[in-house]
């Protein structure tokens, strides 16, 4: 069976059964699943001025590289009570970010100063819950908004090596002079935060629409993330 026999019956199945008149979905259980882009709402500024808070010998400001879009992919199950009003649960993936830093640091009480090197990384996923507000503008196409809570679960971890330099007369003898050094760590985090989100829906037919969709999820591990979608969604 060639590849166009079979993209014309699943466009058959999906288009073709459409009648003339097509009416926007009425009370009744509805699936989606969707794919896109996500993006963390950080800069490279952002993410050094966060070091140098949790170490202020880094001088100056570590030099950041970092990728904060991947692609993320979710599922939705819902209910729509009527023209206006519907709830969703869904469980999103919101993909992962990385990057890398170079930074030089300097501790003048211990007369330690030096350069490093690093990596880093995360990813964040979790299930959500949402009251959505529905604003038909014709009988194939409406707007939408929604908001609700997420329960998200975060892990990342970074990795990093460098050379330190002691030049003060209050260290040891074992630790004057110079070292290499090296280290990595790891953690996860999770909680329970605001949603929220807005789109347009096209009713192909009766039972198939196309769903464009923007979310926000708040303080995921402390970032706020955006995830721009496109869905298919069945009723039934």
């Amino acid at each position: 069976m060639s590849g166009k026999v079979v993209f014309s019956m699943v466009a058959g199945l999906v288009l073709g059964g459409a009648a003339p008149a097509v009416h926007a979905q009425g009370p009744g259980f509805y699936l989606g699943a969707g794919y896109g882009i996500t993006s963390v709402d950080t800069s490279n500024m952002e993410i050094a001025e966060g070091m140098v808070a949790a170490d202020p010998t880094y001088d100056p400001y570590p030099s950041v590289n970092a990728d904060t879009e991947d692609t993320g992919w979710k599922i939705y199950l819902g209910y729509q009570f009527n023209d206006y009003f519907a709830v969703e649960v869904e469980y999103a993936d919101l993909g992962s970010y990385h990057g890398s830093y170079e930074a030089t640091f300097t501790d003048p009480y211990y007369g330690e100063y030096g350069f490093e090197n690093g990596t880093f990384h995360g990813s964040a996923d979790g299930y959500g819950v949402s009251a959505v507000g529905l604003l038909p503008l014709n009988d194939r196409f409406e707007l939408f908004g929604k908001v609700g809570v997420f329960k998200w679960k975060a892990k990342g971890g970074s990795d990093w090596y460098g050379t330190s330099y002691y030049d003060h007369d209050t260290v040891s003898v074992a630790q004057y002079g110079e070292y290499n050094f090296e280290g990595s760590e790891s953690g996860s985090d999770d909680g329970t935060d605001l949603m929220f989100g807005a789109g347009a829906k096209w009713h192909i037919n009766d039972r198939f629409a196309l769903r464009a969709e923007w979310e926000r999820f708040t303080k995921v591990y402390d970032y706020d993330v955006d995830f721009f979608s496109l869905n298919l969604e069945a009723s039934f």
